[in-house]
């Protein structure tokens, strides 16, 4: 391959883990169900069986068995009042850049046939009420965890963000809203930082971060968030 073909893989590859990474899923309450949301500034409608793994605890820290609300064309659970915690991973499956700036998901035998493609991985977790085994990791490949009960926090939030159970260092951690106008701040070298909160309404925190990737292996990228909401008073 010569620097000029090299070149352009790269910045292929750069532009679109860019897009893919743009994206983040969210639990969301609706009248009868637990609904995830896929999306970058608005929500997108996917194919649920996106969704590889989901888990339910108690405020214990146990594991919950949740029942899943079959829908067309997302992803959803059933209230479960004894729910503390939720964790989801969603495989978004391999993309490629097409024509006229549109970006195609397909299988991993034809993004093989592309000069670069990529592989983004969204991880989330919704809070409902606070346990102390919160403040430890869960198991996560990017993972926010939070350092202090989050309904109580006043002001700032400190969170540690992990990736692959270790502190991930200077990441940028974006908090508030979806898509490109949200604030950021970036973690120390420990990958802890402190979040500003709201004094009520919905609470969100989202850290992005695609590992080196060695030739010829998966291109994974990695987009997690964290959400909770506080009542106001």
């Amino acid at each position: 391959m010569t620097f000029k073909s090299w070149m352009g893989t790269c910045l292929m590859l750069f532009s679109l883990a860019g897009v893919c990474r743009a994206h983040d899923v969210w639990l969301v309450t609706k009248v009868d169900r637990l609904e995830l949301l896929y999306g970058h500034e608005t929500p997108e409608v996917y194919n649920p069986v996106k969704v590889t793994d989901y888990k339910g605890y108690d405020v214990d820290g146990k594991l919950l068995m949740l029942k899943t609300v079959p829908m067309p064309e997302a992803f959803g659970l059933a209230v479960d009042p004894r729910v503390a915690m939720i964790t989801v991973v969603f495989d978004n499956g391999y993309w490629v850049a097409g024509s006229s700036a549109e970006w195609k998901n397909v299988s991993l035998e034809t993004a093989r046939t592309f000069p670069a493609f990529h592989h983004p991985v969204k991880l989330h977790k919704s809070l409902y009420a606070w346990s102390n085994r919160f403040s430890e990791p869960v198991g996560l490949a990017l993972e926010i965890v939070p350092l202090r009960d989050p309904f109580k926090a006043k002001g700032v939030l400190p969170v540690r963000i992990l990736f692959d159970g270790k502190p991930l260092p200077n990441a940028k951690v974006e908090f508030g809203i979806h898509g490109d106008k949200a604030p950021s701040l970036q973690a120390d070298a420990q990958g802890e930082a402190s979040v500003p909160v709201t004094s009520s309404g919905e609470q969100f925190i989202a850290v992005d971060f695609a590992p080196p990737t060695p030739a010829g292996a998966d291109p994974v990228s990695y987009a997690t968030s964290l959400r909770y909401e506080l009542k106001g008073k």
